[in-house]
């Protein structure tokens, strides 16, 4: 349930104001992405960011710099699985937050210079944020480590997907 809730609001924002994504992520955050195309069996290109300075511009560079316009996405995305596990914190208490894993699989398109359809495999760790007075303790993104597959397209933007 916190995992689908995560990924409807992760990827919802992406969609139409990514600048908002920096809110799910903290200073000891890492974010990891690695793209592969054709039949690479090591990624064209990867990277790590850490810090949420780092992280804001890597997500902001991933859908072209800038929210897209409005009415436009910079993303769809089709979320095909999400799973998860949770794992008790270091001290749990009744109704505290647990730890959880998540791994989503799906497909994105980014509508940028170009526009881009890519299969992808993300796992999230998510765990409980320091409590601070007068804030509820709640769930942020620890570690972001996301795969992506590109789909060719054809020339009438049709992938070889069917999709």
């Amino acid at each position: 349930q916190i995992a689908e809730q995560f990924v409807r609001l992760y990827y919802g924002l992406m969609a139409v104001r990514p600048s908002a994504l920096g809110q799910f992520y903290r200073e000891g955050s890492e974010l990891s992405r690695s793209w592969f195309s054709g039949a690479a069996s090591a990624p064209n290109d990867s990277a790590v960011h850490r810090g949420l300075a780092e992280i804001t511009k890597a997500l902001m560079a991933s859908v072209g710099g800038a929210d897209p316009p409005q009415g436009k996405p910079a993303v769809v995305t089709t979320v095909e699985s999400v799973s998860a596990r949770g794992f008790p914190t270091a001290a749990p208490e009744p109704g505290a937050p647990v730890a959880l894993v998540a791994h989503i699989t799906g497909f994105i398109t980014f509508f940028q210079a170009r526009t881009r359809l890519v299969q992808f495999s993300q796992q999230v760790m998510l765990g409980p944020e320091p409590e601070e007075a007068g804030r509820p303790q709640h769930l942020v993104v620890r570690q972001d480590s996301v795969q992506y597959f590109e789909v060719p397209l054809q020339q009438d933007g049709a992938s070889s997907l069917g999709l």
